[in-house]
């Protein structure tokens, strides 16, 4: 895949971060987001 680079968007983890928690709720909100499509 390619890398495409932007000025405008820096995502770093920071140490000690809520990595996990984002993690976590990202899939929360897709398992979300597919119960609700195939209603």
């Amino acid at each position: 895949p390619e890398v495409y680079e932007r000025d405008d968007l820096i995502i770093t983890p920071s140490k000690g971060g809520v990595g996990p928690l984002t993690v976590t709720a990202l899939f929360d909100n897709v398992i979300r987001a597919s119960r609700e499509s195939t209603k």
